[in-house]
């Protein structure tokens, strides 16, 4: 464990019975002189998330340099190292599909706060930016592509074309192929397909899996896999 972190997992859900949230988890983390607690980043965290939503049209340079400072912290907990996979939540679901919930916005950003990458349906049409899986759902702005973690699936051509043309945004472009290479580099796996250090994996279901050695993975259950990276360690 990197030194000057002391980790406090909580994965448990909320008490409300809804599966689909799940609090943050408790951790303090110590970056040079300066001690900066996880309630503190999660409370400057929340007031930039509520700023953002509210107000998406603006420049995002104040909240990239909160949230990264966040996800700092929280990757020692469910990032990637050198044992552990990079996770990316699926449509930013938790604990399973969550249909009520995916690709909105708000959503996005309160799995991001946790610390898990996101990946997100994106449309282009003539009346803007738009997150969704079957259809164009949620209005954005372009600047919200641009936040760290998030990995832009495209879903029409035009989405791709002008994402393309934005070096904060990291996007691609897959359907039923085997392989596709995102905008930064990176390979995107066909389920059930061979992997290699440079291969995000793509796991349906809950059923657990061998990806030792892939770069990461994107699933509907972030949380199960991040407890079974506490497990190993």
């Amino acid at each position: 464990m990197t030194a000057g972190l002391t980790l406090k997992p909580n994965l448990a859900p909320f008490s409300n019975g809804n599966s689909c949230f799940l609090p943050p988890p408790r951790l303090n983390a110590s970056f040079g002189a300066k001690a900066i607690s996880y309630q503190q980043n999660k409370d400057m965290a929340d007031a930039m998330l509520t700023k953002c939503f509210r107000h998406n049209q603006k420049s995002l340079s104040g909240f990239d340099k909160e949230m990264m400072l966040l996800r700092k912290a929280c990757n020692v907990y469910i990032g990637r190292n050198k044992k552990n996979i990079k996770i990316i939540s699926h449509r930013a679901n938790l604990n399973g599909p969550c249909r009520q919930y995916e690709n909105s916005p708000k959503r996005i950003l309160e799995v991001l706060r946790q610390g898990f990458d996101v990946e997100a349906d994106v449309w282009w049409t003539e009346r803007g930016w738009f997150l969704g899986h079957d259809f164009p759902r949620h209005s954005i702005s372009r600047s919200f592509l641009s936040l760290p973690g998030l990995w832009c699936h495209a879903k029409n051509q035009k989405a791709l074309v002008h994402m393309l043309r934005h070096k904060s945004i990291h996007c691609f472009w897959h359907q039923n192929d085997d392989y596709t290479i995102t905008s930064r580099g990176l390979i995107w796996a066909y389920p059930g397909k061979k992997f290699s250090p440079q291969t995000i994996v793509v796991c349906k279901g809950h059923k657990k899996r061998n990806v030792t050695g892939a770069y990461g993975l994107c699933t509907d259950y972030p949380v199960l896999w991040a407890k079974r990276n506490l497990k190993k360690k």
